[in-house]
């Protein structure tokens, strides 16, 4: 095995482990709506265009991928 074919390996094996760490964070809406200051209609508008990631989990809940939320909206600091 040459010395690329062992750097190609390894740059895979990091990609694939990165992949495995890039966990998607699921919270309600609670939690988007006090990072951005969004209300329930912005939230609405932000899904049906497609910005906010989501889905739903029980008839009435709806959980949002908080990585989904660009970060020009982002108003409030998600660390306390």
């Amino acid at each position: 095995m040459t010395t690329d074919q062992r750097l190609q390996r390894i740059e895979r094996m990091l990609s694939e482990l990165l992949q495995e760490k890039r966990k998607t964070t699921w919270v309600n809406g609670q939690v988007i709506t006090e990072l951005t200051g969004w209300d329930k209609e912005k939230m609405r508008s932000m899904r049906d265009q497609g910005v906010l990631k989501f889905k739903r989990s029980g008839v009435k809940t709806i959980k949002y991928a908080l990585e989904s939320v660009p970060e020009q909206f982002i108003i409030k600091s998600a660390i306390k």
